[in-house]
């Protein structure tokens, strides 16, 4: 019954609220099976019929035509209306590829260089310091936007409470800033792990980036992304605040009870975080669509360009979606979380983890397909060898589950001839 109802609504056409249309093909037509799409459907169902989800979308596309794209399951463990398609979700951290497209944008505008020191346009960080033996000494190498673009600055999240910087960013917190001024205030104050350029690690470089788009372009980052990408892009579904009219799309946002095992709800379309946001950062506060979203993606795919409009030069995405991570550079072994966001036969571009290593490496995967995800579950990858774009989204913060690897897989699986 599942697998039949799926291809139903896999065959609807999708109308956008800002009137754009998805292209659709049978998969059969790209290289794919109808079998392997309809695995995907079965794999989504049985996490939901199991509890472990209340819902997810899944959509797949080959050469710009979609060939998969479905809602399965309800809205909230606590809201049993059916998932829809146009469902709100909240990307958080896969608002950083974006972020990074935002300063590529104004590299190729001639504002800034990858290479410029950031204290240049941000001097409130002209003080920082690095820990060192208990100690904070002045940088030896200047930040420059390519490290911010590739997470090797030396800034971190405070994830790790037993590390002293991760601890000092617990409890100073500049995510929860109440504006530009605010953020870099508090990040002023705040060591360095490492000095820049010696390794890398996951931290607020990205959402320091949204503030350097504010500066260099002199417009507020969420107009920046509007008047820039969003609207020539026809993305009217990707935002940081959720409109009003817009709320009865938004979904409840859940976290895994380990102890009960079960799902458990715990904030609604009333998460005034994604409401009435007053920072924009750069990092993670972003609201939108699997069929939005898609459209970033497919801009990427094809170059830089979408519908005739060109947002980056082919030149740029390709230095974009490779390896920017010298070989010797270590990971910060100070806990799951990192070795678990940069795993084996992996690196990292300007925005994107990037695979380059696939016999190092577990799962499917092609040498130079890129991703990244967001911590309440939602996930991207793009494989330009495969012609392949893929995502799927749900709302559970840190679940355990781990869905893009075995999406992954299926997608690779389903592939006709042996082409993987």
């Amino acid at each position: 019954m599942v697998r039949v109802m799926v291809a139903a609504v896999c065959l609807l056409a999708y109308q956008s609220p800002g009137g754009y249309e998805l292209r659709y093909s049978t998969p059969e037509t790209q290289g794919l099976s109808s079998e392997g799409m309809a695995k995907i459907s079965e794999w989504s169902a049985k996490y939901v019929e199991e509890g472990r989800l209340a819902g997810m979308v899944t959509l797949v596309a080959r050469g710009g035509d979609v060939v998969h794209f479905e809602a399965m399951g309800q809205r909230g463990a606590e809201d049993p209306r059916p998932l829809t398609r146009d469902a709100l979700f909240r990307i958080y951290s896969m608002t950083k590829p974006v972020t990074s497209v935002a300063i590529m944008m104004l590299i190729e505008d001639g504002e800034l260089s990858l290479d410029d020191q950031v204290v240049k346009y941000l001097p409130e960080l002209r003080s920082l310091k690095v820990l060192k033996d208990g100690a904070r000494v002045p940088l030896g190498n200047p930040i420059t936007v390519r490290h911010l673009l590739t997470h090797t600055a030396g800034f971190s999240y405070g994830w790790n409470r037993r590390d002293p910087v991760d601890a000092l960013y617990a409890k100073v917190n500049p995510e929860q800033a109440s504006d530009s001024t605010d953020f870099l205030h508090r990040l002023s104050g705040l060591p360095l792990k490492f000095e820049p350029g010696n390794q890398w690690h996951y931290g607020v470089a990205t959402d320091l980036l949204g503030v350097l788009v504010e500066r260099v372009s002199e417009k507020p980052f969420n107009r920046f992304l509007h008047d820039r990408l969003f609207e020539p892009m026809g993305m009217v579904d990707t935002f940081f605040n959720v409109p009003t009219s817009k709320l009865d799309r938004f979904l409840p946002n859940h976290f895994w009870d380990w102890r009960n095992r079960r799902l458990v709800m715990f904030t609604g379309a009333n998460d005034t975080e994604f409401i009435q946001a007053k920072f924009f950062s750069g990092g993670g506060p972003f609201v939108s669509t699997a069929a939005d979203y898609f459209r970033f993606t497919e801009m990427l795919r094809r170059g830089g360009e979408l519908d005739g409009t060109r947002i980056l030069e082919p030149e740029t995405v390709a230095l974009m979606t490779r390896d920017h991570l010298p070989d010797i550079v270590p990971l910060v072994k100070d806990g799951v979380n990192e070795r678990s966001i940069l795993r084996r036969g992996r690196g990292f571009g300007l925005g994107f983890d990037v695979v380059v290593d696939v016999a190092n490496r577990r799962g499917s995967a092609s040498v130079g397909d890129y991703s990244w995800s967001g911590i309440a579950g939602t996930f991207f990858w793009i494989d330009p060898a495969l012609d392949i774009v893929a995502m799927g989204m749900i709302q559970v913060l840190r679940s355990p589950l781990r869905l893009s690897f075995e999406m992954k897989n299926l997608v690779h699986e389903s592939l006709i001839n042996d082409e993987n």
